[in-house]
């Protein structure tokens, strides 16, 4: 239980470049490329409450899929599908806050999906009367994959 407690805190869901990688001409060049594509790539701390529903909703959108998920797929699934509650947020979600860690989490995303997660990001942050980040909008998002019945009953 140990291993696998040390092994689940230092989980990655998607790993850009590996902190091990090299830093060699290769790891140069993928930061050009990647910086010249137009995309965003987010790093997430969060804390082990926050893994497990990532991880939750990647093994619900897998199985539903019948195809390996990753935390992109995760985040534009909920974009696509998600109707944000008009009214109170859903109390588990509230729950789960603060859900800032040490599990590091990459999210890479093009310019018009980096959009619609901070257009969702900046409505999280009004309902929360607080400041949210990318880290809560992705937790929010993987919770709405992982328990669509959650903010189904919402209004």
């Amino acid at each position: 239980p140990s291993n696998l407690r040390q092994a689940c805190s230092s989980f990655t869901i998607f790993a850009t470049e590996p902190e091990c990688a090299p830093k060699n001409k290769m790891t140069e060049e993928w930061r050009h490329r990647v910086a010249d594509s137009g995309e965003v790539v987010h790093e997430l701390l969060v804390n082990r409450q926050g893994l497990i529903i990532v991880a939750e909703a990647i093994k619900v959108l897998t199985i539903e899929r019948e195809k390996f998920q990753r935390l992109k797929d995760v985040i534009i699934e909920a974009m696509n599908t998600m109707t944000v509650p008009s009214g109170s947020l859903p109390e588990t979600f509230m729950q789960q806050l603060p859900i800032d860690g040490n599990v590091r989490m990459y999210l890479r995303l093009n310019k018009q999906q980096n959009a619609t997660l901070d257009a969702l990001r900046n409505d999280l942050c009004a309902r929360l009367g607080d400041h949210c980040g990318v880290r809560e909008t992705v937790v929010f998002c993987a919770m709405a994959v992982a328990d669509p019945e959650l903010f189904s009953c919402q209004s």
